[in-house]
C-alpha cells in the first residue's frame, strides 16, 4: 500500500501596526490533482499584508511547557502534542497536521529573533536559545530524514525565503538559513502582490506534487511585505506488507458524532504484526519498505472514546503507549482514506506561548533585528503562519523483498503459536507517522468521519 503525506507552514512578517484582521479557523482545504513531486518546500518570512490576520487579540497563555532538553527528539514531539491538542478542537471532524514542518519555519524564523521573542520561540518549539545552534539542529534533523526514508520512500523537507526587493536581510541571517536550512532567499516585488502570491504559491506546489496548491490565500501578501518563509514537507512510502484490493470492501464505520454508522471502503490483511494493548484501547505499528519510518495507530476499545483517550495525550504518554508493542499476529481492518487540513494558526502558536513576534504594539513587542536593522516606521513582527497539509492512503503499491524480513524479525521462532490480536479501526482512531530510529513525530492526526475529506 502506498501512503502520501505532505504538509506546509508558511510565516509572514511586516513591519508597523497595521489593524488585526479576523482569523479563520483551520480546517478542510482544498486540494489538486496529484503530479510528481519537484524539489522540497521553503520555509517563508513575510511582511505583514492587509487582509491578513495582524495583531490578532491575544487568548490566555498556556500553562508552560514540559521541560525537555533543548533541540531534543523529546521537545520537537512535545510541541508536536500541544500543537495536536489544538487542532483537534477546530470545527473539522477529521484532523491531520504536519508539525515538524511548522516547527522547521518558526525555527528558521527564530534565527532572527532577539530577547523575549527569542525567549518566547525557543521555549515553545523546544529549541535553543542560540542561533548557531539552532541551524545545527536543523542540519542534522534534515540528515535524519535522509536516513529515515532509507531506499523505499521519497521524502524531503525544503525551505525558502522569499524577500521584498526593497528589504534588505542580514547577511549573518541569511547564512545561517542557508547553512542550516538550505534555504535560498528569491527577492520578489510585493507590490504587485498576486504575482508575488502566485509565485509562493507555485513553489509550494511543486514541491508537494500539486496537493498544496493555494497556501497563501488571496490577500495575504501586499506592498508592506517583507520577508515569507516558507517549509514543505512531502513523504510518499508503501508498506512492507501491503494489503491486497481485493479484499477491501464498504463495510459501517461508528463516527462518534452520528447517531447510525456510515460506511468506509476498508482494507483488510492479517499475519505478523508489532502491535500492542494497553489499558483504554490497542496501538499497532505498520512499518514503510525499507526505511525507518512507520504510521502508528492508537484505537480506543470504547467506540466513542476517542475523545477520553485524546484529552491528556502528550509525548510521555504516546511514549508509554509505544511500549506495549511487541510481536503478534494482529487480524487488521483499515479504512482508506484522505484527508486536508489546513488554515491560519496564529492564535494556536500564541496561546502555546508564542506572543511577543505577533506584537507590533503592546510590550513586549516583536524583536527580530536578528533578520533586519531596526526601522523606524515600526518593528518587524510575525503577521500570519499559515500550515496545510495532506495525506492519502490506499492499497496501492508493490511488494518489497525486505518484507519479510521485516515482519520476521518482529516475532521470534517459539513452540507455541502467538496471540492474535483483532484491530478492527471501524470507529475514531488516532495516527501519527514517526521515525521509529530517533522516534521524531513527522506528522500526525485523527480519523473520525468518513464523509469529511
Amino acid at each position: 500500500m502506498r501512503t502520501l503525506f505532505l504538509a506546509a507552514s508558511v510565516v509572514t512578517l511586516a513591519c508597523g501596526g497595521a489593524e488585526p484582521t479576523p482569523v479563520a479557523p483551520a480546517g478542510p482545504t482544498e486540494v489538486a490533482p496529484p503530479t510528481a513531486p519537484s524539489a522540497p518546500l521553503p520555509s517563508p518570512v513575510a511582511a505583514a499584508p492587509t487582509g491578513v490576520p495582524q495583531e490578532v487579540p491575544v487568548p490566555p497563555a498556556a500553562p508552560a511547557a514540559p521541560t525537555a532538553v533543548r533541540g531534543s527528539v523529546e521537545a520537537a514531539n512535545g510541541f508536536a502534542f500541544r500543537m495536536f491538542a489544538r487542532a483537534r478542537k477546530s470545527a473539522s471532524a477529521n484532523v491531520f497536521m504536519g508539525p515538524a514542518s511548522l516547527r522547521t519555519v518558526l525555527a528558521m524564523t527564530a534565527l532572527g529573533a532577539k530577547a523575549t521573542t527569542m525567549t518566547e520561540l525557543s521555549a515553545t518549539l523546544g529549541l535553543h536559545d542560540d542561533p548557531a545552534k539552532i541551524a545545527e539542529d536543523a542540519r542534522e534533523e534534515d540528515a535524519d530524514l535522509v536516513r529515515a526514508r532509507g531506499k523505499g520512500a521519497q521524502l524531503f523537507s525544503a525551505n525558502r525565503l522569499f524577500g521584498a526587493k526593497t528589504f534588505r536581510t542580514l547577511p549573518t541571517f541569511n547564512a545561517l538559513a542557508g547553512r542550516g536550512f538550505g534555504a535560498d532567499l528569491e527577492l520578489l516585488d510585493f507590490a504587485e502582490s498576486e504575482k508575488a502570491r502566485a509565485t509562493v504559491n507555485r513553489w509550494v506546489s511543486e514541491h508537494t506534487a500539486s496537493k498544496i496548491p493555494t497556501l497563501l490565500p488571496e490577500g495575504s501578501v501586499d506592498g508592506d511585505t517583507r520577508l515569507v518563509l516558507a517549509n514543505a514537507m512531502y513523504f510518499k512510502g508503501t508498506w512492507a506488507a501491503k494489503f491486497k484490493p481485493a479484499l477491501t470492501r464498504a463495510e459501517p464505520f461508528y463516527g462518534d458524532s452520528a447517531a447510525s454508522p456510515t460506511t468506509a471502503p476498508t482494507m483488510h490483511r492479517k499475519g505478523a504484526m508489532t502491535a500492542g494493548a494497553f489499558p483504554g484501547g490497542k496501538i499497532l505499528e505498520l512499518p514503510y519498505d525499507r526505511t525507518d519510518l512507520a504510521m502508528d495507530i492508537v484505537l480506543p476499545d470504547d467506540k466513542k472514546g476517542l475523545e477520553a483517550l485524546e484529552a491528556n495525550l502528550d509525548e510521555a504518554v504516546f511514549t508509554r503507549w509505544t511500549r506495549y508493542l511487541g510481536g503478534m499476529t494482529v487480524d487488521l481492518s483499515l479504512p482508506k482514506f484522505k484527508m486536508d487540513w489546513g488554515g491560519p494558526v496564529n492564535r494556536d502558536l500564541q496561546a502555546l506561548g508564542i506572543r511577543a513576534a505577533f506584537s507590533s504594539r503592546e510590550a513586549p513587542i516583536a524583536d527580530f533585528t536578528g533578520i533586519a536593522p531596526p526601522n523606524p516606521t515600526g518593528p518587524l513582527f510575525i503577521s500570519a503562519v499559515f500550515h496545510q497539509a495532506f495525506v492519502a492512503i490506499d492499497e496501492a503499491g508493490t511488494e518489497a523483498a525486505a518484507a519479510s524480513a521485516v515482519v520476521t524479525t518482529m516475532i521470534t521462532s517459539v513452540e507455541s503459536e502467538p496471540p492474535t490480536m483483532v484491530f478492527k479501526a471501524d470507529h475514531p482512531f488516532f495516527f501519527v507517522i514517526r521515525d521509529t530510529k530517533k522516534g521524531r513525530i513527522l506528522f500526525m492526526g485523527h480519523y473520525r468521519d468518513p464523509k469529511v475529506g
